[in-house]
């Protein structure tokens, strides 16, 4: 990995991004996260570019315009576990507004990115006003539940459950849709090691799951650079997992 952390400091300087996302954040009302995003500014993201380590300073959070980051932390023994793949559309680092703590994971463009800064200066200027805090209350305890109920959920899944959300994860952020074939192309390097992170399972168990996916033709063909993945039978396959066991993702997103 490339760790440029002192020129993303440095481009913070750039003009401020046009565009406005639709997205909140935290939950705030529309005036208050367009007044954020019209002070936010653009940071070009390298493929292998850190955008912020795991222990760095929570000065900000991040709105992804284009491309794709990695979310990850690692243990004392250098395994990696990839908690999310994250696309356009979404904000990363948003509880660093709230507390200034230390970032809790990784985070790293696999793919060339463009995301758009907001300092926690910026976000707590507007907090200013006395009916925030309340608000925002309201709103972590609803996202704390939420988290709750999808740990629970998670818990029941299966093996192959876990590596069936995993190939979901990875065709909806970095495949491309062919209609005449119904698949999923996946061109990235990607190991098993990596699916196995992201599902939170071992390697040799990510081997078993796709040697019988493909007997059933729904991986049509899987390397260290590609993925080819049938999407109407990976959701069956999704289906059949989602009758036994609560909180798989079943349905194209």
């Amino acid at each position: 990995m490339v760790d440029l952390q002192e020129p993303l400091l440095a481009s913070r300087g750039r003009v401020p991004a046009r565009r406005v996302p639709e997205t909140s954040i935290l939950g705030l009302p529309g005036r208050y996260s367009d007044l954020l995003w019209a002070r936010a500014r653009q940071l070009d993201l390298e493929r292998g570019q850190v955008l912020f380590s795991k222990g760095d300073i929570g000065d900000g959070c991040y709105w992804i315009e284009r491309g794709v980051l990695k979310v990850a932390v690692t243990s004392a023994t250098g395994e990696e576990r990839i908690l999310a793949l994250l696309g356009s559309g979404a904000i990363v680092g948003e509880l660093a507004m709230l507390d200034g703590q230390p970032r809790s994971a990784t985070v790293e463009a696999i793919r060339p990115s463009l995301v758009s800064f907001i300092s926690r200066a910026a976000f707590q200027e507007i907090m200013r006003d006395r009916n925030l805090p309340d608000h925002l209350l309201s709103i972590l305890v609803s996202r704390l539940r939420k988290s709750d109920e999808e740990a629970a959920a998670s818990s029941f899944l299966g093996v192959k459950a876990r590596v069936v959300r995993a190939l979901y994860q990875m065709a909806d952020k970095l495949g491309e849709y062919d209609p005449s074939s119904g698949t999923m192309n996946v061109e990235h390097d990607l190991r098993q090691t990596d699916i196995a992170a992201l599902a939170g399972v071992s390697r040799e168990s990510v081997t078993r799951v796709l040697a019988a996916l493909k007997k059933s033709k729904v991986v049509l063909h899987s390397g260290r650079f590609s993925y080819r993945i049938h999407m109407e039978r990976l959701e069956r396959a999704a289906r059949l997992d989602h009758r036994a066991r609560p909180g798989l993702p079943v349905g194209r997103r």
